[in-house]
C-alpha cells in the first residue's frame, strides 16, 4: 500500500487510508445542485467511499465553477453563466471563458499551471474555443475536423494537461462525428452517449478511456444545467504537502459512514495534520477524528489533546481528561506547520485497561495505562459485533466543535503499531511536509 508523495507506509493491518494527493480524490468539489461529490474512496478498498459536508474541499488547488447551458439561457438559473468563472460556486465574477452553442474547450496545463493559449483554439466562436458542431449552414463537419486538429497539436505540445470539454446550447451533435466521439471518450466520457440535447462538463486527460472522466456533470437538475466545481491543477498542488483536505473549523467534516467494530482490541491511527489556529483556551476544540470506538484531537494550550470515548465513559484513568494524554507540541510548530500524530491502543478483551502511545513526528511523546472510567467496558472491547458512524474533523455527539485547519493524510490499523513502524510511517512522507 503506498501512498502519494513517498515510499510505502506500514500495510500490514492498515483498514482504512485516505490521502488528498491520490488519484482516488475526487477533484471536483461539490459537482453540481443536487448532490456533493463523493470526495475520498478509502485507498484499502477503493469501493468503500465516504463523503463530505459544507463544500470540504481540497487545497493547493485553484478552483472553477463550469456552467453549460441550455439555449435560451434567459430561460434557465443562473442566467448567463455558460462557461468558466473563478471561484468555488461563484455565479458574480468575471468569466475566464464564455461558452457558445455545441461544442467547447479549453485546457489547463499542468506543468505551467495555467491556461493553454487562445492560439491553440480555432473553433468558429467565442475567441475559437466554441467549435459549432450544431451549424445548419454546412460546416457542422468542417469544425468537428477543427476541434479533432487542435486536440491533437495541444497534445503534442502540452503531453502534461487537464482537458475540459463543455457541450452547450444544443448539444446533441457533439458526437455525430466518429472521429470527435473517440476522443470524447478517451479523456473519459461516457461509452454510451446521451442522445438528447446533452449539456454537459467533461473533463479528463488523455488516455482515461470510457467512463474514467475525473469530472461527468450531465444535465443535472431540472432546469437542465450542467455544473461542476473543479480544482486544478487537478492531480495536485505542487506546493508543500500536495493536496490537503481544508477543515473551515464551522461545519466542514467527513462522514465515513457505518462501521462494524467486533472485539477490537489493538488499534493505530496516523495522520498529518497542520493547524490554522491555536488559542490559549482549552474550550476551544479542533476535532480530528470523533466518535465512539473512536479517538478525537481537541486543542489545549500549547498541546494537542487525545482522548477515547465509547459512547458511555472515557476512557482514561479517572473516567475524565487526563493531562497524560496530551501530545505537547513546541510552541513554534503551533501553527502553519505540518504534524505527523500518531496514536496506538493496546488492551486485551478480558482486561479494564488499555496501553496508549502517542507519537509526533515519529517519536514517543506519551505513555499512559488506562481503565475504562466509571463508565461500562469500552466497545472496543466487546465481543459482539457493534456498528458506529465514523467522521473526521467533528464530534457527532458535540457538534459544535469542528476542526478548523488541513490534513492530508489519515491511516487506521487494526493492530498496535510499534514504534519503528511508527518511525517508518513518518520517515515515508516526512519530505513531502517539510519536515
Amino acid at each position: 500500500m503506498s501512498t502519494a508523495g513517498g515510499p510505502k507506509i506500514v500495510s500490514d493491518g492498515l483498514v482504512f487510508a485516505l490521502d488528498a494527493a491520490s488519484s482516488k480524490m475526487s477533484k471536483a468539489g461539490c459537482a453540481g445542485f443536487n448532490s456533493a461529490e463523493q470526495l475520498i474512496k478509502n485507498l484499502v478498498s477503493t469501493g468503500d467511499t465516504v463523503t463530505s459536508t459544507s463544500d470540504l474541499r481540497l487545497g493547493n488547488l485553484t478552483f472553477f465553477t463550469i456552467y453549460s447551458i441550455t439555449y435560451p439561457e434567459s430561460s434557465y438559473s443562473p442566467a448567463s453563466r455558460d462557461g468558466i468563472t473563478p471561484g468555488f460556486n461563484d455565479t458574480s465574477s468575471s468569466k475566464t471563458y464564455d461558452w457558445s452553442r455545441d461544442l467547447n474547450y479549453a485546457v489547463w496545463d499542468n506543468a505551467t499551471n495555467g491556461w493553454v493559449s487562445d492560439s491553440y483554439f480555432n473553433g468558429e466562436r467565442i475567441a475559437g474555443h466554441c467549435y459549432d458542431t450544431y451549424d445548419t449552414g454546412g460546416n457542422a463537419a468542417t469544425e468537428h475536423v477543427q476541434f479533432q486538429n487542435d486536440y491533437e497539436a495541444i497534445v503534442d505540445a502540452f503531453p502534461d494537461a487537464t482537458h475540459i470539454v463543455c457541450g452547450s446550447h444544443a448539444a446533441e451533435n457533439n458526437d455525430s462525428d466518429a472521429n470527435t466521439k473517440v476522443i470524447l471518450q478517451d479523456l473519459g466520457g461516457p461509452s454510451s452517449w446521451p442522445t438528447d440535447r446533452a449539456e454537459y462538463v467533461l473533463i479528463g486527460k488523455p488516455g482515461l478511456g470510457a467512463g474514467n472522466a475525473y469530472v461527468w456533470q450531465y444535465q443535472n437538475d431540472a432546469t437542465e444545467v450542467a455544473h461542476a466545481n473543479v480544482g486544478l491543477p487537478i492531480l495536485g498542488g505542487k506546493k508543500r504537502g500536495g493536496n490537503y483536505l481544508d477543515f473551515n473549523g464551522s461545519s466542514d467534516k467527513v462522514d465515513l459512514g457505518i462501521r462494524t467494530v467486533s472485539g477490537l482490541t489493538n488499534y493505530s491511527i496516523s495522520f498529518w495534520v497542520n493547524l490554522d489556529v491555536w488559542t490559549s483556551s482549552g474550550s476551544t476544540q479542533y476535532q480530528i477524528y470523533a466518535e465512539e470506538s473512536g479517538i478525537w484531537i481537541a486543542n489545549y494550550i500549547d498541546k494537542i489533546g487525545i482522548d477515547f470515548h465509547n459512547g458511555s465513559s472515557w476512557m482514561d484513568s479517572n473516567g475524565g481528561h487526563n493531562d497524560g494524554m496530551l501530545i505537547t507540541v513546541p510552541s513554534s510548530d503551533q501553527t502553519n506547520t505540518w504534524l505527523h500524530v500518531t496514536v496506538t491502543y493496546s488492551g486485551s478483551t478480558s482486561s479494564t485497561s488499555a496501553t496508549i502511545t502517542g507519537y509526533l513526528n515519529g517519536s514517543q511523546n506519551f505513555q499512559v495505562t488506562t481503565s475504562y472510567g466509571s463508565g461500562s467496558s469500552s466497545q472496543l472491547y466487546s465481543s459482539s459485533t457493534t456498528s458506529y458512524r465514523g467522521g473526521i474533523g467533528y464530534r457527532r455527539h458535540y457538534t459544535t466543535n469542528y476542526f478548523n485547519g488541513k490534513m492530508a493524510n489519515m491511516n487506521m490499523y487494526n493492530k498496535t503499531l510499534s514504534a519503528t513502524q511508527v518511525k517508518q510511517n513518518f520517515n515515508s512522507q516526512r519530505r513531502r511536509f517539510g519536515v
